[in-house]
């Protein structure tokens, strides 16, 4: 049903092709952006601009297994496993919360880490996952950048806010 609705846009269905090169160019921004974050700890300034290039990649690679009919053995299970990877995560929770901890990895990366203070200078960003303790981290803005200073691991919150005037 899905199928049929895709193959119904005319831009996508006579270029199939493009929705592989959007897929590949989605995991070239993605390894660049963690080299540039391994290397100077900069990313893209704001939460969401370095989740962008995977989630097309995602969608991407789930929306061509969809409208390719003749692929490859190795083009399927590619392209396939992006397709089912919500369905194995699903299935991962049935079974183990362990296992869906580890196999979830991708996605818990994507949530949302609230900023509990931010001004012109810096912002403090809280961060976490599913097996490890909550931690605030310093960043700095650098242009269109942000530069990540460090982590945090045992302040308190109330370290993070503002302290009242004359104190």
């Amino acid at each position: 049903m899905l199928t049929f609705g895709l193959t119904q846009l005319p831009s996508i269905n006579a270029r199939p092709q493009l929705l592989r090169w959007i897929h590949l160019s989605g995991w070239g921004l993605a390894l660049l952006q963690l080299l540039a974050f391994r290397v100077a700890r900069l990313s893209l300034r704001g939460q969401w601009a370095d989740a962008l290039p995977f989630v097309a990649a995602w969608l991407a690679a789930s929306i061509y297994f969809l409208l390719r009919r003749q692929l490859g053995w190795a083009g399927k299970l590619y392209f396939g496993g992006w397709f089912v990877y919500p369905a194995a995560l699903a299935g991962a929770y049935l079974l183990d919360r362990v296992f869906f901890a580890l196999v979830s990895v991708p996605v818990f990366a994507l949530l949302a880490q609230p900023v509990e203070y931010s001004d012109a200078r810096c912002a403090i960003r809280r961060s976490g996952g599913l097996l490890s303790a909550i931690q605030r981290e310093l960043i700095t803005p650098v242009g269109p950048l942000e530069q990540h200073q460090g982590y945090a691991p045992g302040v308190n919150q109330a370290y993070t806010r503002r302290a009242p005037a004359g104190h």
